[in-house]
This record gives C-alpha cells, structure tokens and sequence, in this order.
C-alpha cells in the first residue's frame, strides 16, 4: 500500500481520488496550507497529486508546497492535476523546477488512465517507508531519531526552506587531525573528498568506537543525505557499508555517521603496485554480485511485467507487483575502484549518494564514466549499469589495470578489447566472460546479478 498526499480545493475531486484510489492510504488537504502542516507533521508520501492552480494562485505558497516535497521529499512524485492544459512555458517550468512526473486534465479524464497514472508513479519510485502516528513517534535529538530511522519507519528531521535556499554554493567546514566535531567526534584522518563531501575517520567519544564521517556540502547536504540514507537502511548485507545515522553539525552541515572500514581500496590494486591473484579477483567481483543481488530487483520478472506493461496488458495485481518491485530495487550507478574497498572480511561497496531506483528517469548521466555503460537510448535507471561496472572492474583486476575499450572510454558499436591480447595466459572461459559481461550493448551482457554470478562461479572453478 503505497501513501499518498491529495491537494485539491475542490471537495467532490477529493472524494472521488478516495473512492477510486482507495486501496491506497491517502491523506486529502483542500488548501496549501493545509498540505504544508500534513507535510511538515507527517511522513515522506510516494505520490503527491496537486491541483496546479492551487500552486499558481496563492502568493507564492503553491511553490512553497512544491519546494518543500522537492527539498524534504527527494523520491516522492508529484504528479500536477489540473481543469485546463498549462501552456509551454509553465508546463516547462513545472517539469524543471519541481520535478514534475505528469500533468492531467481534469476534463475528460479516464479514471483507469488516472489509476495508471498513479501505480507507474509510485512503480517509479517511493519516498520511504511510512512514520509511525504523532504519538509513537519517539522522543529525542535529531540524531537520536534518525539511528531509530534505520531500524523503523522514523524520517529524517525537516530542514528549514529558507535556509536551504540560501545555502546555495556554501561549502562544509573542513576539519584537521585532532579536531572535535560537536564535542562528540575526534577526527583521526582524512578518508578522502568528493565533489561535494569529505569523509573522515572519527573516534566517536560517547560511544567509544572508530567510525567514519560523511560530511556534505551545505547547498546538497540534506537531499544527500535522504538518498543515502534511503537507500541503505533498507540494505543489510556483508558487503555493503553500514550507515547508523544522520544528524546536522552545529555549524549547520549535514553528516552521515557509518561504520570505519579497515581496508585497502580497490584502486590501490589498480594504479599501484599490488595486485590481486586471479582467485582473488573473481572473488572481490562475486562479492560485490553478491552485494547487487541483495539490493536489485528480480530483473527477468521486471522485465516481463514492463513487455506487458507497454502492450497495455498489466492487472491490477500486477501493476501492484511491478510497483514492489520497482520500489525495493535499487542502482547503486557509480561502481567503482574508490568505492570498493577489500577488507580481510571480503570486499565492501560504499557510497550510495547517487543511488537511484530501478525504473526511475535518468535526468543526469552522473557516475565515473570508464564505469557506465555506452546504451545511449537508456532513458530509465536499470540494473545492467551497475553489472557493467563490476564487469569492467574485474576486466581491470585481470588485465593489469588495463580499460576493456580503447582509451578507456566505453562507445557503443566498439568491440571489447580480447583479454587475451593483454594476458595470454588467461584461459578461454574466464575471457568469454569478461567480453559478455563488457559488451556495449545491454542486451549483449548478463541480465541480473544472479545470472552473472553464478556464470563466474562457474568460471571460478576452472581457475
């Protein structure tokens, strides 16, 4: 059962949404302001349908609703309801400002077309799991309520809008070795820096305990923070890193707290000195198939219930079992040597800020680009970005840190460089692999996890 959010002025509209969405929970707000405290009070919704003139004719409040969902609500789709077609230029701006899914008319509308509508909306992605009731809701800090976060259903504490918006290009404090974060974190190293975050190795002096410390930009930080933390608390899986919570420094920026991993990373195995046995290397890329079947979908259902899906064939049990599907299948989308580190334990896949549901748009082609694959025609997120990547790793592992394209640049229509070419010595089985699990074309390579998995498994034996 999915959550919804219904903002329409009109009482007869909302009575109907109930009626014919009914096997949803759906809260129905019939002003602005209204939808504003429901947001504000309760939690993260899947879907928000709104009547467009409510978010056009009240003084600024209707881009206050949206700016709120956006900023608070990075997965809910918000689907714009409306009695007659906006014109190019505000239908333009709904769609870039607000992240807008959909526009429907009133006038006319099929209810099954509004029904369809709704299920692919919330087959597309959710915002997370539902909050409790205001009165189980349990008391404390921030941080104290987002750990509780990672084991129930308690949302990450609302950020204030005007400060956001005025935080654009701001940049996080930086921190030296032996600083104190809050009172609580001694910073013992510098991890490494991203393009908007650093993470640092941290003594937690509560808890006594090493950990490490996400530190996001002020301008990105809380939407940051949402996908990551969405994205892994649904995650419990040996190879994957462990978050514990989020909470806001005192001086105003967002942070992850997550488990210290004492390892090499995998790049170090790449554009150094060492290098891995080829056991070694089959294993650090079936721990991270591993990894990617815990968290991807069942992607030969999916795609059934997609074919079925465009020939318009879908029931409604099935629209409700693509929509699970969808919902609990992620892409973590940028694999790669810096976010994998090799432990004694087996290796460890990290940072998830880029994470994206199985079947959401791809609005950017962020990543590392050696590690996506070349579809040009890729318009929704799916599984075969993150396969290719651990295709290309392992390839890399094999071959001396050599690409499996020329200049390290996937194109499709580029044949994968043979591995055979670079090491002789590799046997027949293992380099089929590497060239299917390479290939530039989705349909050329392995279809899940799974499937590739148990394909290097076995290779594995005959290595």
């Amino acid at each position: 059962m999915a959550r919804i959010l219904h903002v329409d002025d009109d009482e007869s509209w909302r009575d109907l949404i109930k009626r014919r969405l009914g096997d949803h929970h759906i809260d129905s707000a019939g002003s602005l302001q209204e939808a504003i405290s429901l947001l504000k009070a309760e939690p993260a919704y899947d879907v928000a349908l709104v009547d467009l003139n409510l978010t056009t004719d009240n003084d600024g409040e209707g881009g206050e609703l949206l700016d709120l969902m956006k900023i608070r609500y990075p997965f809910t789709r918000r689907i714009l309801v409306t009695g007659n077609p906006p014109g190019g230029p505000m239908r333009k701006n709904m769609f870039d400002r607000y992240d807008v899914v959909d526009i429907l008319i009133k006038s006319g509308m099929n209810l099954s077309d509004l029904r369809r509508v709704v299920e692919e909306a919330i087959a597309q992605g959710s915002a997370g799991p539902s909050q409790p009731p205001e009165a189980s809701r349990p008391a404390g800090t921030a941080q104290e309520l987002v750990a509780a976060s990672l084991g129930s259903s308690q949302e990450l504490p609302e950020p204030d809008l005007a400060e956001v918006q005025s935080s654009a290009g701001a940049k996080a404090a930086d921190y030296a070795v032996g600083e104190i974060i809050d009172d609580r974190f001694e910073v013992r190293e510098i991890l490494g820096q991203g393009s908007f975050s650093k993470v640092y190795r941290v003594h937690d002096e509560v808890e006594d305990e090493e950990r490490a410390l996400k530190l996001f930009d002020n301008a990105s930080g809380y939407a940051a923070v949402r996908r990551e933390i969405s994205a892994l608390r649904k995650i419990h899986h040996d190879n994957v890193v462990e978050v514990f919570w989020a909470d806001k420094t005192n001086a105003g920026d967002w942070y992850l707290i997550m488990e210290f991993i004492n390892g090499e990373p995998l790049n170090d195995f790449l554009t150094g000195g060492k290098r891995l046995r080829d056991r070694e290397a089959v294993d650090v890329a079936l721990d991270l198939l591993d990894a990617l079947a815990a968290f991807h979908p069942n992607a030969a259902r999916l795609n059934q219930l997609d074919a079925k899906s465009r020939e318009g064939e879908l029931s409604e049990a099935e629209l409700r079992e693509r929509a699970e599907l969808q919902k609990k299948g992620l892409v973590h989308r940028d694999i790669k040597p810096l976010n994998v580190i090799l432990t004694r334990t087996g290796a460890k896949l990290l940072d998830f800020n880029i994470a994206s549901r199985v079947g959401d748009p791809v609005r950017t082609k962020s990543g590392t680009r050696p590690y996506q694959p070349p579809d040009a025609d890729l318009t929704r997120w799916d599984v075969s970005t993150d396969l290719f990547a651990v295709g290309v790793l392992l390839y890399q592992l094999l071959c001396d840190g050599r690409h499996p394209f020329q200049n390290a640049m996937p194109m499709l229509g580029e044949p994968v460089v043979d591995p055979r070419t670079i090491r002789p010595d590799l046997g027949p089985a293992i380099a089929e692999f590497l060239i299917k699990a390479c290939a530039p074309a989705s349909s050329d390579r392995f279809a899940s996890a799974a499937e590739m998995r148990q394909a290097l498994r076995d290779v594995r034996a005959d290595i």
